[in-house]
């Protein structure tokens, strides 16, 4: 019996998310940043976490599409993420403008893993 791969492991995004952010916190280690290091590797795995929920609450979503209840998830997960972007720039003494590029690595990563991915299957 072969064990299924999880399909969140197999998502290009995902592994573009972290290994960009992994890239951007090297380079500022490198650099002599490591206030902002810490930033962008706290951003990115926020926006991880953000990119696996919104893929779980949509499959919710599309399972029962007739009920109202996983709708009311994203306005939960909107809630939970301002919360935990404040608590964490508030609280915990991290490079703001670190923080903001480590979340932007999920932007980026949507473009680039997409099309990558696309021309790929094309």
């Amino acid at each position: 019996m072969t064990k299924r791969t999880p399909s969140w492991l197999r998502d290009p995004v995902l592994w573009w998310m972290l290994g960009i952010g992994a890239a951007l916190s090297a380079s500022c280690m490198l650099w002599g940043s490591p206030k902002m290091a810490k930033g962008i590797g706290i951003g990115c795995v926020v926006a991880a976490a953000n990119w696996r929920a919104l893929g779980w609450i949509t499959q919710r979503m599309i399972a029962q599409p007739s009920r109202s209840s996983a709708a009311l998830l994203y306005v939960f997960k909107m809630i939970a993420i301002v919360a935990v972007i404040a608590v964490l720039l508030r609280g915990s003494g991290i490079d703001a403008l670190g923080f903001a590029m480590g979340l932007s690595t999920m932007v980026v990563a949507i473009l680039a893993g997409n099309l990558l991915h696309s021309r790929a299957a094309g």
